[in-house]
């Protein structure tokens, strides 16, 4: 016997339609290369970190070191010796994108930087 309907009516859910509820699914909760865009192009830029599905964040706190393409976005990674310079540029599938959050530039690695008093 298979899974039934989620509104409790007698009809049983087939294999096809529980793939199509997760293409479904699967397709509005996809980053897509228009949500990129939207966090590279908000005036004034504000900083973002790009959480992966495994686990791995990437920082952008300049617009410069996210170059999306049609299937990934090329992150920038800085080099924290050298100013505007990278060590490395690292592709991120945007299926393997999970979310966006907020990046406070005080806040790094779960501490509060402290500010330099004047």
């Amino acid at each position: 016997m298979g899974p039934r309907s989620a509104d409790g009516g007698g009809e049983e859910e087939t294999s096809a339609d529980a793939a199509e509820s997760l293409i479904v699914n699967w397709k509005t909760t996809m980053i897509r290369r228009e949500d990129v865009l939207e966090n590279l192009e908000k005036r004034p830029f504000e900083p973002f970190r790009i959480c992966m599905t495994d686990g791995r964040t990437y920082d952008v706190t300049h617009p410069d070191l996210c170059i999306p393409s049609r299937n990934t976005v090329y992150v920038g990674v800085p080099d924290p010796r050298l100013r505007r310079t990278v060590v490395r540029m690292d592709q991120c599938a945007y299926v393997h994108i999970v979310r966006f959050e907020p990046f406070d530039r005080e806040r790094r690695n779960g501490r509060t930087r402290k500010r330099k008093s004047s």
